[in-house]
């Protein structure tokens, strides 16, 4: 979950070729009229962790002073505004596309989207909502890593949907998400403030691709950078034997024989829980230095700093879906334990003064499967053009998955935590990310790897033991939401 935005490890990754690479009410509303309620005014949290059933999450960083948040245009027509969710962005021919099936369903005016500017934290999300508000008419709810602040923030700045959602115009609404989708959005009051989450399934995991002719010789687990290097030293092969992908933080920790939980805290899969920091920051400053001397001798290759290629490796480590690659087998190594959390969910603002417009808009969008796979599923820099009905079929799919699906209390919003811990799994989680951002730096315009490397990874705060405490705050924080079941 960070200490970069997403957007500025995006740029690092393109520089460095992809080594890594306001309740205003609380009143339902059913027509433009809202009677005001006392603003509860959200405290700050202190990074966003986006978490989902099928998303993994995110923290970012707490920059040491406020980003300046970069304002948005003041209205030049009356369209409706949307704020999209993080890193979104449409192209022009996108937006054209989404107001043009908008107008065939009836729509008496335009969309606008627009997007959010860099942000860095929760606090510095709901400071550009405050900022732009009066320019804003329907938001994404943002990325929260806290129950009781993602909340807060809803009491304050959304319309409550539960009385529009019964409505004859609502119930299109209603009917686009299943009933169970809906229970998980209510607050602990009963209030619903904004559209289920409806992530796409992903398989995003890290998998080790076995070179079929060496298959006999590994297993199917387990396969941390260890085991997986002592079976490669004893077979005579003249090529390359380990390629990795990227020196990322998810490949260190696989390699390391752990999975992830929370947007990148190690996590053992088959315990089940979160694992001994001291334990964790032992093994990984092991396999670090390993891999880093692997690296330098050309035993282990990083294939996305090496213009060649990588040709039939041993064993090839990657993130990603699972990969069908001729001549090998691939197998799961490690993989994201998931939080249930909120991105994909937009409200319309109780600020809006067209709230009917805005929700005949916010159901319109939402009722329709290709404007709402690309609104809740496109990510940064991804190229629609030829997937678009293909996702939009998928979303349709994944409404009838949800639409049959049981109840169960436990997904309900959200998982919460102390200020403290809080803090503590944001320090533990960007710890753990810097130390995969030291193997490279830049000469001549090109990834070359860091010569005080070693040196470097001696400073990294990780290792220091006084931060040791402060992790272990976190870790039990997550193992105690583990043993209660409020964790997927």
């Amino acid at each position: 979950m960070r200490r970069k935005t997403l957007l500025f490890a995006i740029l690092l990754v393109l520089t460095l070729c992809s080594c890594d690479v306001k309740q205003k009410q609380e009143t339902s509303a059913t027509s433009a009229e809202v009677s005001p309620a006392e603003t509860i005014n959200a405290q700050n949290s202190p990074s966003p962790i986006t978490a989902n059933p099928e998303i993994s999450s995110t923290i970012t960083s707490k920059p040491t002073q406020s980003p300046t948040l970069v304002p948005i245009p003041e209205r030049d027509s009356d369209s409706i505004r949307i704020a999209l969710r993080a890193t979104m962005r449409l192209t022009e021919e996108e937006s054209a596309e989404i107001n043009r099936i908008l107008k065939e369903a009836g729509l008496s005016c335009g969309v606008e989207f627009i997007p959010d500017t860099y942000w860095y934290n929760d606090r510095d999300w709901e400071r550009w909502v405050d900022e732009n508000e009066e320019r804003l008419d329907i938001i994404h709810v943002g990325a929260w890593n806290n129950n009781t602040h993602m909340c807060e923030f809803m009491k304050k700045h959304l319309l409550p949907l539960n009385d529009y959602i019964e409505t004859e115009d609502g119930r299109i609404l209603r009917d686009a998400f299943g009933k169970t989708r809906w229970e998980y959005s209510e607050t602990q009051e009963g209030f619903i403030y904004a559209i289920p989450v409806l992530n796409e399934k992903s398989d995003k995991k890290v998998y080790a691709a076995v070179n079929d002719d060496y298959l006999s010789l590994f297993g199917t687990t387990a396969l941390d950078y260890e085991y997986v290097k002592k079976i490669c030293d004893g077979i005579a092969y003249p090529g390359c034997k380990i390629s990795i992908d990227s020196v990322s933080d998810k490949v260190l920790l696989s390699l390391c024989g752990y999975s992830w939980i929370y947007g990148g805290i190690p996590y053992d899969k088959n315990a089940n829980k979160v694992t001994n920091t001291s334990e964790c920051t032992e093994q990984l400053h092991n396999v670090c230095l390993q891999l880093f001397q692997d690296l330098k001798n050309g035993i282990t290759v990083d294939e996305s700093c090496n213009p060649d290629g990588v040709v039939n490796p041993i064993v090839y480590i990657y993130y990603d879906a699972k990969k069908e690659i001729e001549g090998y087998t691939s197998f799961a190594i490690s993989e994201n334990r998931y939080v249930v959390g909120t991105t994909g969910m937009y409200g319309v603002l109780a600020s809006c003064p067209r709230k009917e417009l805005a929700l005949q808009v916010l159901t319109l969008c939402f009722s329709n499967p290709k404007i709402a796979s690309i609104l809740c599923w496109k990510n940064y820099g991804e190229k629609w053009e030829d997937s678009w009905d293909e996702k939009a079929v998928k979303w349709e799919g994944r409404v009838k998955e949800t639409q049959s699906e049981p109840s169960d209390e436990k997904k309900r919003l959200f998982v919460a935590f102390s200020e403290e811990e809080l803090n503590s799994l944001e320090k533990y989680s960007g710890d753990l990310y810097t130390v995969s951002k030291g193997y490279y730096v830049e000469q001549n315009g090109l990834p070359v790897l860091n010569p005080d490397f070693e040196k470097d990874l001696e400073g990294r705060d990780l290792w220091k033991p006084q931060n040791q405490k402060v992790y272990t705050i976190g870790v039990d924080a997550l193992n105690r939401e583990l043993e209660a079941g409020n964790i997927e």
